[in-house]
């Protein structure tokens, strides 16, 4: 390893410091608060009511399956592993819900319809790949327009939880 030239220290790495680091500690606590991802109203309207048509009707509404999927996301987690932490968390919570199996997950994903695509003006594709991660879990290119308004919905929410408020030292 080569160490750089005197000359070439200006360009070395910049350090910075954070002013409000208890504020983005505690919005930093908040993410991984499942309050935060599944929230009463998502609870609420889990089941869809009856629509009196012939035929199937559907079990999950739009948002249990937007719940499911950006719980998914937020914890990279697999499919299969998802439809397991919901059944452990409605067990946890005594609640008596029908959780998606994966494979209703993997169909419905490409059929969201409320989902809405807003981003805020601090999104960089840098906090995607860091936090959402590097690649589309998607194969089809309307599960993955999905998927990324899915991401976007999430980085909004970590945005309005807490941002550092950092500055140059050196």
């Amino acid at each position: 390893m080569k160490y750089p030239k005197r000359s070439q220290y200006q360009h070395a790495k910049s350090q910075y410091r954070v002013r409000n680091w208890p504020e983005y500690e505690a919005g930093l606590k908040k993410r991984g608060d499942l309050t935060v991802w599944l929230s009463d109203d998502a609870l609420e309207a889990w089941r869809v009511p009856a629509e009196g048509k012939p035929g199937g009707q559907r079990t999950y509404s739009d948002v249990a399956i937007e719940a499911a999927l950006t719980i998914r996301m937020v914890f990279h987690l697999p499919l299969r592993q998802t439809e397991g932490f919901l059944r452990s968390l409605a067990q946890l919570l005594k609640v008596d819900l029908p959780i998606p199996d994966h494979t209703t997950l993997s169909r419905r994903l490409t059929k969201l319809s409320g989902v809405r695509f807003r981003s805020l003006p601090t999104d960089r594709p840098i906090h995607y790949k860091t936090i959402i991660g590097r690649s589309m879990r998607s194969r089809t290119f309307d599960g993955q327009c999905v998927e990324v308004q899915l991401a976007n919905k999430i980085l909004n929410t970590m945005t309005q939880l807490g941002m550092p408020d950092s500055y140059r030292v050196a």
